[in-house]
């Protein structure tokens, strides 16, 4: 069932908040019933957008197994990521913004848009 539910919040474009799934008590249970798949879903949690796209190829199969395109996966980190942003700063410039999502500096206002 905690399997499922991630799988879920990662395809729902809603769901940004995975540290409150990460809190739920089945989803601690992966760690030791599941120790792959909990490492998958800790990469959304503890890796920047740099790490995180480097090291998703060694969840391939995951990814597979759950219909989950590497994009999908890519974008869904970027929401996570930048809702992490620091509130004490309301503008970032572009390149900012580009460094933090890992994505280039010309994608960035698209990105916006469709991430809103």
């Amino acid at each position: 069932m905690a399997h499922r539910c991630i799988v879920l919040a990662i395809k729902t474009k809603s769901v940004i908040n995975f540290e409150e799934l990460l809190a739920l008590k089945t989803v601690k249970l992966l760690a030791s019933k599941e120790k792959e798949f909990f490492e998958f879903f800790n990469l959304f949690i503890k890796s920047d957008a740099r790490d995180f796209k480097g090291q998703l190829k060694s969840f391939e199969k995951i990814l597979q197994n759950e219909q989950i395109s590497m994009q999908e996966a890519i974008n869904k980190k970027s929401y996570l990521q930048i809702c992490t942003l620091s509130t004490e700063t309301s503008n970032f410039k572009y390149s900012e913004l580009s460094k933090l999502l890992n994505i280039d500096e010309d994608g960035i206002e698209e990105w916006a848009i469709e991430a809103i």
